[in-house]
């Protein structure tokens, strides 16, 4: 080969090499892009709240919401009064005969996990979730009237000082939906008091009863077996769970009793010698 010739053959190797090696790289490269998977949107749901601006008393679902948009979801809401247009088509629509209410479509089926929620919100549709049972107080459409209200009332004891606060009852029966903005307080000692007693033969102070429609709230009525007695008259009074407070009177005896310490576990518990 001639000497003149021998650059342009080397340069033409490496020309060959780097057109190799580009090719490679961009084939890698393509291949790469191709191996990825492509990202899939989050499943979107419609949720719509039929509200009653009249109710001032009626429950809120703004927990409700907030739960559901925990979960990997895009929310669109929307919001009607129970007589607009579209709030009355939807209650005839769905045959919703309690406000408020909520209703949800679109990708309702799009997670697993979606499942045991929509078990717990209500019932299915064909195209959407219906809040069912209501959550009280709401407004029974058909009838008109306000269903879930209850009184509370506080039975304390003045002369025990170191006996637990009955307001606390308060904060514990708002977890279950019951607020009463004025609740009734009644020391035992009074006219009130022991005419509460004599009724309900009320053992321990402090305590509460409570009156009204306590029934349609399922969560406290599941449990109320454990803390308390309903009477002849629908009233529920706290019993057992008066132990479980703190400090309260005995009033068959009229000693105060302190509440029963926890055991502390011991570190050799269970071992054996």
């Amino acid at each position: 080969m001639p000497r003149f010739m021998r650059p342009t053959f080397a340069v033409a190797i490496v020309a060959v090499a780097v057109a190799a090696l580009n090719v490679a790289g961009t084939a890698q490269l393509f291949g790469q892009v191709k191996s990825s998977p492509t990202p899939v949107p989050p499943p979107r749901l419609q949720v719509t709240v039929v509200t009653d601006a009249a109710c001032a008393e009626c429950a809120s679902l703004e927990p409700v919401v907030a739960q559901l948009a925990k979960f990997n979801i895009v929310l669109e809401r929307a919001t009607f009064e129970r007589n607009s247009t579209e709030g009355a088509a939807l209650l005839t629509r769905y045959g919703i005969v309690t406000v408020p209410t909520l209703v949800v479509s679109g990708d309702v089926d799009a997670l697993p996990e979606l499942a045991s929620f929509w078990q717990k919100l209500g019932r299915r549709a064909a195209d959407a979730v219906i809040l069912d049972p209501p959550i009280p107080p709401y407004r029974d459409v058909q009838s008109g009237q306000i269903r879930g209200r209850v009184a509370v009332t506080l039975v304390g004891d003045a002369a025990c000082t170191t006996c637990y606060d009955a307001n606390e009852h308060l904060t514990i029966l708002a977890r279950f939906g019951i607020k009463d903005e004025n609740p009734r307080r009644v020391d035992i000692r009074s006219t009130d008091g022991q005419t509460l007693r004599r009724d309900y033969g009320i053992t321990m102070v402090p305590t509460f009863v409570l009156t009204g429609e306590v029934g349609v709230y399922e969560g406290l009525s599941n449990i109320w077996v454990q803390v308390g007695t309903t009477e002849k008259d629908g009233a529920y009074v706290f019993r057992q769970g008066v132990a479980s407070m703190g400090t309260y009177r005995d009033l068959a005896t009229g000693k105060i009793i302190l509440p029963t310490p926890t055991p502390t576990p011991s570190p050799v518990q269970g071992v054996q010698p």
